[in-house]
């Protein structure tokens, strides 16, 4: 387990810049831990950090099960609408 920690200096003032900076830096370095076939871990958020990510960190069958099982066990979408990658309905 590691705690990296990424510091972007000289951000501008624009939160939407600021936003795709973070994005950025998230995917790279994330890259070598899809690479290696490692995973990646949040203890706060993940759902809502990395969401987006989880396809590659499950793998599209992997992903595929998961959202069956939620589908199955949340039919409605009221647990946590949006996390993990998936859409809100």
């Amino acid at each position: 387990m590691m705690y990296p920690m990424v510091y972007i200096w000289d951000l501008p003032d624009d939160p939407g810049k600021i936003a795709r900076a973070y994005l950025k830096a998230q995917n790279i370095c994330l890259e070598p831990v899809f690479k290696y076939g490692g995973a990646f871990q949040h203890h706060h958020g993940v759902g809502r950090i990395y969401g987006w990510q989880m396809p590659k960190q499950w793998g599209e069958g992997g992903f595929e099960a998961l959202r069956a099982i939620k589908d199955a066990l949340d039919p409605y979408n009221i647990m946590n609408p949006g996390n993990l990658g998936f859409e809100v309905k």
